[in-house]
């Protein structure tokens, strides 16, 4: 398996029809958990509810101080750990991949979640799996105790085949 070049970009404008089927399960779950223009809180999200994403599903703690926000991951689902290896549960983002390893991707959108407090997109690194190309698409959804200010991020993290490009 090898990393190709292919584009690692973030997408701000959410298409429902755009988006994986599984994505959009959770995009409708997390909306309809908001009131009243509040984002919902940890408290709202019922594992139960969603049972066909949680293996793909992450927590990421925003942890707040004088300097910009650091994130450390809460949960790290069952199907992302047999992804990596390894289980990055309690691990701060920064710490769970080597530098050569860090996707400036994924960090910005962590980091748009909390500053926007709103979902994000993206599109990840690319790799070459059993002769098909493989691209990482995740989503961000912000989640806050006071229903404000972002304490906690749920993301899920799936794979796409790409059948038109060309390997």
């Amino acid at each position: 398996m090898g990393i190709s070049a292919l584009d690692a970009t973030l997408f701000d404008d959410i298409v429902l029809e755009d988006l994986l089927p599984l994505h959009r399960e959770i995009h409708d779950y997390w909306s309809s958990k908001k009131t009243d223009g509040r984002l919902p809180a940890r408290a709202d999200i019922d594992p139960v509810d969603i049972p066909q994403v949680l293996q793909w599903t992450l927590l990421l703690d925003v942890v707040r101080s004088d300097a910009q926000p650091r994130f450390k991951f809460r949960l790290f689902g069952t199907g992302l750990v047999e992804r990596a290896g390894r289980d990055l549960t309690g691990v701060w983002i920064e710490d769970a991949f080597p530098e050569e390893q860090r996707h400036a991707y994924f960090f910005d959108a962590v980091a748009r979640v909390v500053a926007e407090a709103r979902p994000i997109g993206y599109f990840g690194h690319s790799m070459i799996e059993h002769r098909h190309h493989i691209r990482v698409r995740g989503l961000l959804f912000p989640l806050a105790a006071d229903g404000r200010q972002v304490d906690m991020i749920l993301g899920v993290n799936l794979r796409e085949t790409l059948t038109n490009h060309a390997t």
